[in-house]
């Protein structure tokens, strides 16, 4: 991206290329290898997250919204010229689910969950598309059942980025008639994951349906979110694929740079004196 960037963000743009690159190097996962993109995860969260990339992403006040959002834009851009599907699985993780555990839950319930996610000893992704892969929050018509404290959750989430490589699912729903985000673990009864779905152009990429039959949430899980938790988070999925789309129109014109220069001269760039 052509910006004039702040140093920080310069910063930033470098170390995401860098990791990035060395993940590259090492091997990038395959069709939709959910274990293997855990794994990558787990090494790219933490530099990321040392050279600065939750700067306001995970600050609760809701006052900082756009904290940070231009140092993200350009570090997934370099991320996704390497691997789109990776920068995708990243963004489900930090830029969407842990976003919105920040945002909406509080105090230990908040904490428990964002210190290791951080720290990349968890994963996590938002469960929001109920009918297809276009989200339309109007169309949300799952509905918490009340059981003491708890909550049960029955239904089905389609198009899951990141499920089968999740410990945790945030899944967006309704609580008292009212907008909710519930936590649920991955591994816990009545959680299942279908097989992976085949996309174009994003093989590696973990994309599942979720079928949550009976599935117990408890009161620290819940958060009231309102009517407005469905425009955010799909705001939110709208950045992050519109950063992956730079990416890829990036990779895509180097390519095409390298071509023309092969043909013309005979030689790469790397040999031009």
């Amino acid at each position: 991206m052509n910006f004039d960037l702040a140093e920080g963000e310069k910063r930033l743009q470098a170390e995401a290329g860098r990791l990035a690159g060395d993940l590259a190097k090492a091997g990038l996962p395959g069709e939709a290898d959910a274990p293997r993109t855990r794994d990558l995860l787990g090494h790219l969260v933490p530099g990321l997250v040392a050279a600065g990339y939750v700067e306001g992403l995970l600050d609760p006040q809701a006052s900082r919204p756009h904290a940070g959002v231009l140092a993200r834009a350009v570090a997934g851009e370099e991320i996704a010229k390497r691997s789109p599907a990776l920068y995708l699985a990243l963004a489900a993780d930090l830029d969407l689910f842990g976003w919105l555990v920040a945002r909406f839950f509080q105090g230990e319930a908040r904490e428990e969950i964002l210190a290791p996610l951080a720290a990349g000893k968890i994963a996590g992704c938002v469960a929001l598309h109920e009918h297809a892969g276009n989200f339309d929050g109007g169309h949300v018509a799952l509905e918490a059942q009340a059981r003491g404290d708890d909550r049960l959750l029955s239904g089905g989430k389609c198009h899951v980025v990141l499920a089968p490589a999740s410990d945790l699912l945030a899944v967006v729903g309704k609580d008292g008639g009212e907008g909710a985000l519930l936590l649920v673990e991955a591994g816990q009864e009545g959680v299942r994951i279908g097989p992976p779905l085949r996309t174009a152009g994003f093989g590696s990429l973990p994309i599942a349906d979720v079928s949550l039959e009976g599935c117990l949430v408890g009161p620290r899980r819940v958060a009231r979110a309102g009517a407005g938790l469905a425009a955010l988070g799909a705001e939110r999925e709208n950045l992050v694929l519109a950063t992956a789309a730079v990416g890829v129109m990036q990779r895509a014109f180097d390519a095409a740079r390298v071509s023309a220069d092969e043909a013309e001269g005979g030689h790469t760039p790397d040999q031009v004196g």
